[in-house]
């Protein structure tokens, strides 16, 4: 599970069936200088797209098989490996084109859709 919010971060939290009703954070993608609006996984679930109020959409790697963090105390700090501002306006939704072809779409306040 991924969560954004106010913090100006992404949580990972990892979910696995049979686990104890508790969370514990797993990956910490830090980097936006303004609330995440929205966040959206590739459809090949390799990549996440966050939008942000500081106008910029980012592109997040993501682990899978052997997670995040490898104690049970671990935060590993998640870096963007693209980082775009296709608006002049808060960047509110970020979605990915289906078909694994590595597009992205994103729309905002400013009353434009970038591809």
């Amino acid at each position: 599970i991924f969560a954004g919010g106010n913090d100006f971060t992404i949580k990972a939290i990892p979910v696995h069936e049979g686990a104890p009703n508790r969370f514990r954070l797993a990956g910490n993608f830090g980097g936006h200088a303004g609330k995440i609006n929205y966040l959206s996984a590739s459809p090949d679930g390799r990549f996440l797209a966050s939008a942000s109020q500081d106008f910029s959409v980012r592109i997040w790697p993501v682990r899978q098989r052997g997670g995040y963090g490898s104690t049970e105390d671990a935060q590993d700090e998640v870096k963007e490996i693209v980082k775009f501002q296709p608006h002049k306006g808060v960047a509110e939704m970020v979605v990915w084109a289906p078909a694994n072809q590595g597009l992205l779409a994103t729309c905002s306040n400013d009353h434009y859709l970038a591809t």
